[in-house]
């Protein structure tokens, strides 16, 4: 425990985030050096005044380099640790959130929210494209599906790559006619320019919708009125309906489109 605070606060102190802190904690840091060592050499050797400044500014030159080197390097250290996070959650293709980053931060933007809307999106005939047309241009794809799904929805909605084509999207406090608006925006063609000289590539998408209140109902719901989309032809969005969902049968025929 001790040892977490000190750590903590040797990392305030050193790491100069903004042009402030660059200013301002290298001051502190040595105020508190002084404060420390001042009243040790008082009790140690009892100075006169003139020893006393003398002993001060020797303690100013001396820890100053030290407090601009060690801050240089903490504040290295600490920017290197936050990218690290940073690239733990995204999804190195497409730059959204990756599976892992998508739950945590939905739940956290729900339990804020009360309730919202879950998309559920999947690439239609993927394999397919990764087989004709190969894996880098599944991933032309992959990228222009990202873009098109952060360009639709809200800048407060939380986005993921979920899956190998499968992508999702939580929109707090979101209505259903504006949720269905969106999503009827995500299903239409989405142009992949190839080469130059190609007719660019056009890929369709399937979306599951559900809103509601329990973040892990919406993410079931949305994931059956997914496979309702596939098993009606694809390139589609299918909002949850918990008569046509429950069906088992429809169920079972949205795995095989699956």
């Amino acid at each position: 425990m001790w040892l977490n605070i000190v750590l903590a606060t040797f990392t305030f102190l050193f790491s100069m985030r903004t042009r402030r802190d660059r200013i301002l904690k290298p001051i502190i840091t040595i105020g508190i050096i002084q404060i420390v060592s001042v009243p040790t050499y008082l009790l140690l050797t009892h100075p006169a005044l003139d020893q006393l400044l003398g002993q001060m500014l020797v303690t100013l030159i001396v820890s100053g380099p030290f407090v601009v080197g060690g801050g240089t390097i903490v504040t290295h250290l600490d920017q290197l640790q936050a990218r690290l996070a940073d690239l733990a959650m995204t999804d190195v293709l497409t730059g959204l959130n990756n599976r892992r980053a998508f739950y945590e931060r939905s739940r956290q933007a729900h339990r804020g929210a009360g309730s919202g809307v879950v998309f559920i999106i999947d690439a239609d005939h993927f394999k397919r494209i990764n087989d004709r047309c190969g894996h880098a241009v599944g991933d032309l794809c992959l990228q222009s599906i990202g873009r098109r799904i952060r360009s639709v929805v809200r800048t407060t909605d939380v986005v993921g790559r979920i899956g190998g084509e499968e992508f999702a999207a939580y929109l707090p406090n979101a209505s259903i006619t504006v949720a269905t608006a969106i999503g009827q925006a995500l299903v239409d063609g989405i142009p992949v320019a190839i080469e130059a000289d190609e007719a660019a590539l056009i890929v369709t998408l399937s979306v599951g919708l559900a809103q509601g209140r329990r973040f892990d109902d919406l993410i079931a719901q949305a994931d059956r009125a997914l496979y309702r989309a596939k098993a009606e032809g694809r390139a589609r969005l299918v909002v949850f309906d918990p008569i046509c969902d429950s069906d088992p049968i429809l169920s079972q025929m949205g795995d095989r489109a699956a």
